[in-house]
Parts: C-alpha cells; structure tokens; sequence
C-alpha cells in the first residue's frame, strides 16, 4: 500500500474544532469571532484557526528557537 504525500489543513473542518468557537451546552455555541450563534457541526469558515499547533514541523521549529535563545542568555 503506497503511503499518501498529505498536507495537514489549515484550517478546521468544522466549527467545534475551531479557536474563535464557545459551546453553550445542547444548544450549540457561539463564534467569538462574528458573536453569532453556531452550531458545532457546521462547515468552518475561512478565517477559522486552530486552538493548537496542527503541525509537527511548527513544534520543533519553536523549541529549537527557544533552545537557541536559553542559550545564548545564559
């Protein structure tokens, strides 16, 4: 089985997996970004962000920035 070349997304699928969404209980949520109900399961749009490094790439690079700037200060 060839292993598929991917590319994470950039940006989440649907409203419950995005920053700007704040879930209000059986009655869905609300975008923090445009302060309008939502519901959890609907499409994201194209400014949704994740709460949360996606990419393992972006991890690294930020520890290593920060191993390099422990470093040098000490």
């Amino acid at each position: 089985m060839p292993i598929k070349n991917s590319t994470p997304p950039t940006t989440p699928s649907t409203c419950r997996n995005c920053l700007h969404y704040k879930s209000e209980g059986r009655r869905g949520g609300v975008c923090q970004l445009f302060h309008g109900s939502v519901q959890s399961n609907w499409e994201s749009c194209s400014l949704a962000s994740f709460p949360f490094i996606y990419s393992w790439e972006k991890l690294d690079t930020a520890i290593s920035d920060r191993r390099v700037t422990v470093s040098r200060s000490a």
